[in-house]
């Protein structure tokens, strides 16, 4: 399924793992291309949270209120384990709130607290994925059944 259609005209709380103090073009590309992508998709953007890698935030959100991972990461454990966990633990805040992660690398293995987190979030129904290569869509898909791959937001919007 396109990213665009799936998001088009809903309302959205958008996390982003980006802060001013890590000083990654990369991943400011990435925020503001989502940005850009929610403006082309017309969604409306509710709250907009930088995530704290220790204790991700809990918003009061509307029930409809999609939640949205910014993409660009790694989701499992080799470089930012932080960041590859982050999108997951802010699913596991809101059990009851679909979930969306934009495009990410899936690389494993997990380390074991990372893989419980993992198997208890990915497997909801709630939580859909973005893949940003043919490898990892491969892999996650032979893991969790439920990934799409589109190339980041960067790239093609």
């Amino acid at each position: 399924m396109p990213l665009l259609d799936y998001l088009r005209g809903k309302d959205v709380a958008f996390i982003t793992h980006w802060h001013p103090s890590h000083q990654n073009p990369g991943d400011r590309l990435l925020r503001e291309a989502a940005r850009q992508l929610f403006c082309k998709a017309g969604v409306t953007v509710r709250a907009e949270v930088t995530g704290d890698t220790v204790q991700p935030v809990r918003l009061e959100l509307e029930p409809a209120t999609t939640l949205v991972i910014c993409g660009g990461g790694n989701l499992g454990g080799y470089h930012y384990p932080e960041d590859g966990t982050l999108g997951l633990r802010v699913a596991d805040l809101y059990p009851e709130h679909r979930v969306v992660v934009l495009p990410q690398t899936y690389v494993t293995p997990w380390d074991a607290e990372g893989r419980k987190l993992a198997d208890r979030v990915l497997g909801r129904s709630n939580v859909d994925v973005w893949l940003r290569d043919g490898a990892s869509w491969y892999y996650f898909n032979q893991d969790y059944h439920k990934g799409w791959v589109e190339p980041d937001t960067v790239m093609d919007h």
